[in-house]
């Protein structure tokens, strides 16, 4: 959820940006999908991922 849409939806005090005590939905992958060729893209993995702020998957 982005910033603008946190704002349209009434929900900018708790989700839209990264920053303590907000809720985050995201994911961190182990290459950079912009700079990889495409034939590794599906080479690229969740290493971690944050659904409402809580870590629920952890590869490290």
């Amino acid at each position: 959820m982005t910033s603008g849409y946190a704002y349209q939806v009434f929900a900018e005090s708790e989700r839209g940006t990264l920053a303590p005590g907000m809720a985050a939905d995201l994911a961190v992958l182990s290459d950079d999908y912009m700079a990889v060729a495409d034939v590794r893209m599906g080479d690229i993995v969740a290493v971690v991922t944050v659904v409402d702020g809580r870590i629920v998957h952890d590869v490290r």
